[in-house]
């Protein structure tokens, strides 16, 4: 939404207390939160480093978390979800 902002597509008002507020109420009734650790950085490192995986630090973080938490990922990005495949981590894609 800030790049919608910075673009003059939408207000900061309207994102603020419109699309922020509907994100954050769909964001509490359909999602869990998960903390991160310092062990999900380092195995997010070792992620980067298989550059056959093609992954960029926040998906490699992310493909981390729902590993150790054996959540699903659940992703449109098809490069994170062959990644996530290759790493043994349960992904979807709605898409």
């Amino acid at each position: 939404m800030s790049r919608l902002v910075r673009l003059g597509l939408i207000g900061a008002t309207a994102a603020a207390e419109g699309l922020l507020h509907a994100f954050d109420a769909w964001r509490q009734s359909v999602t869990i939160g998960a903390d991160i650790t310092a062990t999900d950085f380092r195995q997010a490192s070792l992620f980067v480093r298989r550059f056959d995986l093609g992954l960029r630090a926040p998906d490699a973080l992310h493909a981390a978390v729902c590993r150790r938490r054996d959540d699903i990922l659940v992703t449109l990005d098809k490069r994170l979800v062959a990644a996530a495949r290759a790493l043994d981590a349960r992904v979807a894609s709605p898409g």
